[in-house]
């Protein structure tokens, strides 16, 4: 991730206040924060005119965009219908396919909902890609090998009931980061069969399973 992983960003400049080294010190600062990754991802941030590169004022139309969707802004109480209608227009130009889980959803073709899901690499063939990162890659890993671990000293039609004799059963989603410690009491009737995976209430993607060995009770 360290060696693959690398932006190199034009920003506008507006003001004299956010330089861009300034800029590119602030970014990678919460960049480490928020992954616990401690290295410089932004490798260079430059100031540009954004009146003289017509790619710099496309770009931040369609960052300003995706941003306004992903972030779920238009479900704020009050919403500018002026700022809708721009989305709208910006995805009908945009005529992205809508992946699997938009269909799921419901969402149709040149709808702006189409920009908080991220492009499919086989979709990636003109126009603009919007990718989603994760950082967290390693925690999903370690997930996935801790239920087949636990797993393994069931039977695979024992139930996560009996699972849950042992173990507390919590959730996480490695998407957003919402956690629960317990969730047992919904999916106790599944079997380990099923392999099952908590849906996010959040952003509804699918989470992992957490398994805590109960304390002894004290004697």
């Amino acid at each position: 991730m360290e060696n693959l992983s690398r932006f190199y960003v034009q920003l506008d400049n507006r003001t004299e206040k956010y330089k861009g080294l300034a800029q590119k010190a602030a970014l990678n600062h919460r960049f480490r924060n928020e992954t616990g990754h401690n290295w410089e991802i932004f490798a260079d941030v430059k100031d540009v005119d954004s009146k003289a590169q017509v790619m710099v004022q496309a770009a931040d139309v369609l960052a300003g965009c995706v941003a306004w969707v992903w972030n779920r802004q238009y479900d704020n109480e009050i919403v500018d219908p002026e700022r809708t209608a721009f989305a709208e227009l910006i995805a009908n130009h945009a005529n992205l396919r809508p992946s699997p889980d938009a269909q799921l959803d419901g969402i149709k073709r040149r709808h702006f909902l189409n920009f908080g899901y991220p492009t499919l690499r086989f979709q990636e063939t003109k126009g603009f890609t919007i990718w989603k990162m994760s950082f967290r890659l390693a925690e999903e890993s370690e997930a996935k090998a801790e239920a087949r671990k636990i797993y393994a000293r069931y039977g695979s039609a024992a139930t996560l009931s009996e699972v849950g004799k042992d173990y507390q059963i919590g959730a996480i989603c490695f998407e957003c980061g919402r956690s629960k410690v317990d969730i047992l009491a919904n999916i106790a009737h599944r079997t380990l069969k099923e392999k099952y995976r908590p849906t996010c209430s959040e952003c509804r993607r699918k989470g992992y399973l957490l398994f805590r060995k109960h304390r002894p009770s004290p004697a």
